[in-house]
């Protein structure tokens, strides 16, 4: 065949071929972005494109616009019809403003056949709103406290409640009264912005000042305020009922003279707390005997279990009598003396009680004697996982008399330690529990409380990647990845694998995309504290229909 006639024949099969390719225009691929914001100019892509979702160039049709939420809103400003031009090559970006928050969809068609035709949904944010609480606290015993609520919603609706101690209190308004101090939640609903957000304000709560007096006394005492509790204070005043005071007055403690005759002192305070002006009052009692004998129980400090120990009191003299009682112990010898040898239980303490008389006088005494029964608790976390070659800190408290020896049950000792804390480093091949085998102090030999098991993870694993599938257009699809293993962390992103650029779908095995119009390719990444798997990318396309033959 001549050169000339066979390329004269090649382009008369290119144009046949060309002629026959498919160019109607079956529907359009919307897409909006998966979040966007209130009042914002939010960009709505449109393409033409065929049944197999080919783009269609040469599209020139007019399209109109429509939205509706899930719960209906024209608050939307839609894009004035448009008729595609060749510059557009079947592609043309428009752009939406939404002026509620929620959950909007976007619909485009064909105005000559509206069958032809393409949607999106977005979910519009609410980021231009926002919300502070404030409090004018902190509240004193009977007063009350402001909250305010600030925001630049245009229809806003407030709801308070407080974090513990309302018992199903609810206040409404933007600025309302309480006297209940603590943390504080304020809702905001806006009808018109169509949001909703929560703000927190901590209200201060001002205790009353404690009180600091002996149960019993013969004479002069002290009287304080508790460790100056919720203090510094001002303004100190001391009253005494049955009394008077001896000194100290506009101080923190102050010395209290009964009179003789008295059964009782009542002593009352009251004060002005520096940081906050809250202006509070208590009283305390006590009960005033007369001059008892010595019975003031002297012992040799704590006891081992199951160990002898020695209590004792002053000799009263001829005469004397003294009755000992140990209710949780027994008494191996002394009764009736001024000194007793008891045994001591196990674990606890061990409680005393001796009664000296002489001449119609008598005396009670008490005192507790601690059996040292050393101890070490491990304070981690009951379960930890770890990667392969990390470490993991264990810290562990004691009680007893320093210095310390412990015994793992991995065989390592600790030794010489001279705190009652102590820590240790451990980096497991294999998942291991940790557990104290023994303990002892300088005296005495006790348990480990606890265990901490140590799991030691690998990175995660892909057994099965999503499969790709095909499916009616404007229908979704499900993927799933199988990914065994505990605690992982699943992000899925549209696109070719490792193009994490357009991340999609929530924290889950399982992602249903969006409705179907083109093929579009979708895959997961699978994460770990120890590391991360990519899954093989799956296309999900448009199912093709068999046109129906005349």
């Amino acid at each position: 065949m001549p050169k000339a006639i066979s390329l004269a024949l090649l382009a008369v099969l290119f144009l046949a071929g060309a002629a026959a390719a498919d160019t109607t225009v079956a529907g359009f691929s919307a897409e909006l972005p998966y979040f966007s914001n209130r009042e914002a100019q939010t960009p709505f892509v449109v393409t033409a494109q065929t049944s197999n979702g080919q783009t269609v160039t040469g599209y020139r049709g007019t399209v109109t616009f429509s939205a509706s939420l899930q719960k209906p809103d024209p608050s939307v400003e839609l894009p004035p019809d448009y008729t595609f031009t060749a510059a557009d090559a079947g592609t043309h970006t428009f752009y939406v403003v939404f002026h509620r928050g929620g959950q909007h969809q976007v619909w485009v068609s064909d105005v000559t056949n509206p069958d032809i035709s393409g949607a999106d949904d977005t979910s519009v944010q609410c980021s231009d709103i926002t919300l502070t609480a404030t409090n004018n606290g902190p509240v004193c015993p009977g007063s009350t406290v402001t909250l305010t609520a600030t925001t630049n919603a245009p229809n806003p609706s407030f709801s308070w409640y407080p974090h513990t101690g309302g018992g199903g209190l609810v206040l409404h308004g933007q600025t309302v009264t309480t006297t209940i101090g603590g943390m504080w939640f304020v809702t905001l609903d806006d009808s018109t912005a169509g949001c909703s957000t929560t703000a927190t304000t901590t209200v201060a709560y001002e205790p009353i000042p404690q009180v600091s007096v002996p149960s019993t006394a013969s004479g002069d005492y002290s009287a304080s305020i508790a460790g100056d509790s919720n203090g510094p204070y001002t303004d100190i005043v001391w009253s005494v009922r049955n009394g008077s005071v001896a000194g100290g007055q506009g101080t923190a403690t102050a010395t209290i003279h009964p009179n003789p005759s008295a059964a009782a002192v009542v002593v009352t305070v009251d004060a002005t707390r520096v940081s906050t002006g809250c202006r509070q009052s208590n009283e305390g009692t006590t009960d005033i005997v007369a001059a008892p004998l010595d019975a003031g129980i002297s012992t040799g400090g704590s006891v081992c279990p199951h160990a002898n120990g020695v209590a004792s009191v002053a000799d009263a003299g001829a005469g004397a009598a003294y009755a000992w009682t140990v209710p949780n112990a027994s008494i191996v010898s002394g009764q009736g003396t001024p000194s007793i040898v008891f045994a001591a239980p196990a674990s606890g303490s061990v409680s005393i009680f001796v009664t000296v008389a002489r001449d119609g006088a008598w005396a009670n005494g008490n005192t507790s004697v601690a059996v040292d029964s050393p101890s070490a608790t491990l304070l981690s976390s009951p379960m930890a996982t770890v990667c392969p070659g990390d470490s993991e800190m264990l810290a562990v408290t004691l009680t007893g008399t320093p210095p310390f020896t412990l015994v793992w049950s991995d065989g390592m000792t600790q030794s010489g330690i001279m705190s009652n804390t102590v820590s240790r480093q451990v980096s497991p091949e294999e998942t291991t529990v940790y557990s104290i085998a023994a303990v002892t102090d300088a005296a005495c030999s006790g348990e480990g409380n606890g265990a901490v098991r140590i799991d030691v993870a690998g990175a995660p694993l892909i057994a099965h990647s999503p499969q790709s599938a095909a499916v009616p257009v404007n229908t979704t699809a499900k993927l799933t990845v199988d990914a065994p293993g505990d605690r992982l962390m699943f992000q899925w992103f549209e696109g070719s694998r490792g193009d994490v650029s357009k991340p999609v779908g929530a924290s889950s095995a399982a992602f249903t995309t969006p409705p179907v119009t083109h093929a579009t390719s979708y895959w997961v990444r699978v994460s770990s504290s120890c590391g991360s798997a990519d899954s093989a990318a799956a296309v999900v396309a448009p199912a093709r229909t068999r046109a129906a033959r005349h």
